[in-house]
């Protein structure tokens, strides 16, 4: 019994001198092309990770694509890119003990990891990220329809099970005037569409924000989507986009 107490102690010992819970991980993140920069000029970014119980903001410059982020390796360390700030970002997450450090970011994840920094601090350093993408993909292609206001509340009060999966429906917009021409979606799973002269545009969208931009007549048009109240409002913003 002595020996196994001894053993045990060695080990236990030699766990505590090998591993340090506030030790820094350096990620690796590419920043793919954004739909309004192809062919075009770069944006920049906002930076936004988990780091512990914090969340860390940075500037990314138009021309840098390829960044380091240091964060506790212990934690699961979520990463959002805001193009100019303020669209919705490319996201990405890496789970503590993986085997690799280098993240990859996409539109998709973004949706989630800019959800998900909005949480309560406990909640979100507890958070199984990976476990719930899983669980949204069975249920949708498109993660933007779900109902984040009620997976939200449940995830703070720790009380997620089934129910807190709730699949919202796309809206159609009708009857919205705006100048004719080419309109690039900021989003790949969007597609861009064009309006003829003296035609009303008629477009399919998910819940929340999505942005458009007419490089030829520099207009952005905006729309957000209210799916619970079944409201659809727009916005037209004038001026350059860089």
């Amino acid at each position: 019994m002595r020996v196994f107490i001894v053993i045990l102690s060695v080990l236990l010992l030699f766990c505590s001198c090998s591993y340090d819970v506030n030790e820094k991980i350096c990620l690796y993140v590419s920043i793919p092309p954004h739909p309004w920069e192809i062919g075009g000029k770069p944006l920049w970014y906002t930076l936004k990770w988990t780091d512990g119980n914090e969340i860390k903001t940075r500037y990314i410059d138009e021309n840098e694509r390829q960044i380091k982020v240091y964060s506790k390796a212990s934690q699961t360390v979520m990463i959002a890119l805001y193009p100019l700030g303020r669209l919705n970002p490319f996201g990405g997450y890496y789970l503590p003990f993986s085997k690799s450090n280098h993240v990859q970011v996409s539109q998709q994840v973004g949706v989630l990891v800019s959800q998900f920094l909005t949480l309560d601090e406990f909640c979100r350093q507890s958070i199984n990220f990976e476990a719930i993408k899983d669980k949204i993909d069975l249920l949708t292609n498109d993660v933007r329809l779900i109902n984040f206001i009620k997976l939200k509340k449940d995830l703070n009060k720790n009380e997620v099970d089934n129910n807190s999966f709730k699949v919202l429906k796309e809206m159609t917009l009708y009857n919205c005037i705006i100048p004719s021409g080419l309109y690039t979606s900021e989003n790949i799973f969007d597609g861009n569409f064009f309006i003829p002269e003296n035609k009303i545009p008629k477009l399919t969208v998910t819940p929340g924000w999505h942005c458009y931009y007419n490089f030829e007549k520099e207009i952005e048009f905006k729309v957000y989507v209210d799916s619970e109240n079944e409201k659809i409002t727009t916005f037209l913003r004038s001026g350059v986009l860089f």
